[in-house]
């Protein structure tokens, strides 16, 4: 999550402890392993992976200074996708707030053509 949060008894979260591993790392761990999460899910109405099921879940966590060398590299990647995500999003609202008014005429744009 890119902000704090909170959840309820039905979900999992995880905490990343820094000095061993970075959350760029578990986030891409735990995306790979999405089949196998799936498979491990359980539940009639709605399937579930509970705390017990993700405390047996095996992580490979790599010698801390791959950790870090990975974590030098991937950071700045993630914080551009969070830049770009918070970009589209703005420029979403803007276009959605502004179609509708330029259809119906209320706003125009000024033609300026240098001739």
């Amino acid at each position: 999550l890119g902000n704090e949060a909170s959840f309820n008894q039905a979900a999992c979260g995880f905490v990343v402890d820094e000095n061993k591993i970075c959350f760029e790392y578990l986030y891409l761990y735990l995306l790979n392993s999405r089949q196998k999460l799936n498979d491990m899910a359980s539940g009639s109405a709605q399937q579930n992976l509970n705390v017990g099921i993700m405390k047996q879940f095996p992580l490979i966590i790599p010698a801390s200074e791959r950790t870090v060398e990975f974590r030098n590299i991937s950071r700045p990647l993630f914080l551009k996708i969070k830049e770009n995500s918070i970009q589209i999003r703005t420029l979403t609202q803007l276009r959605d707030t502004l179609l509708p008014k330029l259809m119906s005429g209320e706003v125009r744009v000024k033609n300026e053509t240098n001739d």
